[in-house]
C-alpha cells in the first residue's frame, strides 16, 4: 500500500497543478509510488518522491511526477 499524502503548491506551476488534479479526479491527496536518492534528471541528493493523485481514476498518470521532499521550488509535501 502507498503512503498517502498531501502537497501544497509552491509556486504558480504547482498551484495550478494541485489545482488541475483536484478539479479533474476530485481528490487533494496524492500517494508516494517510489522514493529515491537521487535521480537522473537533477543534481540535488534527494529524498526524491515519485507521486500520483490517490484516485482510481484513470487520468490520475497525466499528473505523475518527482518532487524532492525538501528543496522542491514547486511543490511542498504535507503529511497528513
Amino acid at each position: 500500500m502507498h503512503e498517502r499524502i498531501t502537497i501544497t503548491g509552491i509556486s504558480l506551476r504547482g498551484k495550478n497543478r494541485v489545482r488541475e488534479a483536484a478539479m479533474t479526479l476530485g481528490t487533494s491527496e496524492w500517494r508516494i509510488l517510489e522514493r529515491r536518492g537521487r535521480v537522473s534528471f537533477h543534481h540535488a541528493v534527494g529524498p526524491w518522491f515519485l507521486i500520483e493523485p490517490h484516485s482510481e481514476h484513470s487520468k490520475r498518470k497525466d499528473f505523475l511526477r518527482w518532487v524532492h521532499g525538501v528543496f522542491d521550488p514547486h511543490f511542498r509535501i504535507v503529511q497528513p
